[in-house]
């Protein structure tokens, strides 16, 4: 699953959050933001509780638009679960 958030603050620094688990330890979930003006920056799990990740990163200073998503990355049959997603800016 993926999503543009748009109408960021160009050369702001932000923290994307969300919890995150996998159905059994063998499966990873990645959280994932790009098309911010920087580097695709990842956060993974593969633990059965839910767990925050966070992800700090600054927008370009032409960017307004970043794309977050959330993946599972292994080939296996189990499922992976994402909740509370939040993009908040923490500092200019």
């Amino acid at each position: 699953m993926q999503q543009t958030v748009k109408n960021l603050k160009p050369g702001g620094t932000y923290v994307l959050s969300a919890w995150m688990r996998v159905s059994d330890q063998n499966e990873t979930v990645r959280l994932s933001v790009k098309g911010y003006g920087g580097k695709e920056m990842q956060a993974e799990s593969s633990s059965t509780e839910s767990t925050r990740k966070d992800i700090r990163f600054k927008v370009g200073a032409k960017a307004t638009n970043a794309t977050i998503s959330i993946e599972k990355t292994t080939g296996g049959k189990g499922f992976v679960w994402g909740d509370n997603f939040l993009v908040q800016l923490k500092g200019n």
